[in-house]
């Protein structure tokens, strides 16, 4: 059942995407590859009918993927130390929970129906200081092709090492990296193509033999 109008839900979905997005309060939120909807949230603790003095509940709330949504996350961390804002505690969280429902078999995920992934670009003369690499969407070409200007190239970076890990704990490394993974055999990791410490663009899939 419809309880807002589709204008209304779009408008709250690209306010949602902001606060994911680099600058925004939740940004520990967002995974290397598929963009996240969410919304941090910080407020005092009420207890006995009074609010509490340094206490907080820390939440994030995630909706994934952003673009065809399968999945809703909401972390909250009561009293939480050191820093108590939601898009400090709450989001990473919710990140690490992503990304093990990722590399998860028993997640209910339809990955084909994942969008298609970001990808890091080499910086541009217009990029903001510091040179640091933007992130951008995946360029789709038309056939026949037509160069235009030059298509973003991605950063290439380095495969981590995964040798000895369960599959799990190898996926979860490569995911962080921005890299598929395809799985040869079960237990523990024994190879990666391309090698540990080889380079390799966001969005490669690495083979892993596990015995």
């Amino acid at each position: 059942r419809r309880v807002i109008g589709r204008e209304v839900a779009e408008r709250l979905r690209e306010y949602l995407r902001s606060a994911v997005a680099e600058g925004g309060t939740g940004g520990e939120a967002q995974l290397v590859n598929y963009p996240v909807l969410g919304k941090t949230g910080t407020a005092r603790r009420y207890q006995n009918g009074r609010y509490v003095e340094n206490k907080y509940n820390s939440t994030f709330a995630a909706i994934f993927p952003a673009d065809d949504p399968q999945l809703v996350v909401i972390v909250k961390i009561d009293s939480p130390k050191g820093s108590y804002y939601g898009g400090r505690t709450a989001a990473p969280v919710t990140r690490m929970m992503l990304q093990q429902s990722l590399a998860s078999r028993r997640v209910a995920i339809n990955r084909g129906r994942i969008a298609a992934p970001e990808v890091l670009v080499a910086p541009s003369p217009a990029s903001p200081a510091g040179g640091n690499p933007v992130r951008k969407p995946v360029v789709v070409v038309g056939w026949p092709y037509r160069p235009s200007n030059a298509a973003p190239v991605p950063v290439p970076v380095p495969v981590p090492s995964v040798g000895g890990r369960s599959v799990r704990e190898a996926a979860l490394a490569l995911h962080r990296r921005g890299f598929r993974m395809s799985l040869r055999g079960v237990g523990r990791v024994t190879r990666t193509v391309p090698a540990a410490g080889e380079s390799a663009r966001p969005g490669t899939s690495v083979m892993v033999w596990a015995e």
